[in-house]
């Protein structure tokens, strides 16, 4: 009998270094959410890649080294426990470094992981199931022109 080749990559984004003009609050459950969805899939035979307090930068280098190489048969699962948010009929996975991102270039994009952007990376590699455990609040932020994430 052959075996799936199933992985997991694990994220999380609880700890959000304020900026003078953002702030987000800190998620400190992330790390239980975590340690959590670890054990339970190592148990279901996953193999496990864990990057906790993900900057924006990590997002595309580990998953396009993980989906390198994907057989059509395999099975991903792609975990995320944080911020998220919605912004002009998008969805985003709010990274560690965003405060200080978004302070720099004032674009979501550049400062976001758009979830759409990663369900792509994985289009005709396997099944993909994308498991997002968002919270969605406002962003405070000391700047004459609003942007709400949420």
């Amino acid at each position: 009998m052959i075996k799936l080749k199933r992985q997991a990559i694990l994220f999380t984004a609880g700890k959000y270094p304020s900026t003078k003009n953002i702030k987000i609050d800190e998620l400190t459950g992330v790390s239980c959410d975590i340690v959590a969805m670890d054990k339970r899939l190592t148990q279901i035979g996953f193999d496990i890649i864990k990057k906790e307090n993900a900057h924006m930068a990590d997002y595309p280098d580990i998953l396009k080294c993980y989906s390198e190489g994907l057989a059509t048969d395999s099975i991903s699962i792609i975990y995320f426990s944080g911020h998220g948010g919605h912004y002009k009929g998008k969805n985003y996975i709010i990274p560690s470094d965003f405060c200080l991102n978004f302070d720099a270039t004032r674009d979501i994009d550049k400062s976001c992981v758009n979830i759409q952007d990663l369900i792509s990376i994985f289009k005709n590699k396997g099944r993909l199931i994308l498991i997002l455990d968002a919270c969605s609040r406002k962003v405070v932020m000391n700047t004459k022109k609003e942007v709400k994430v949420s």
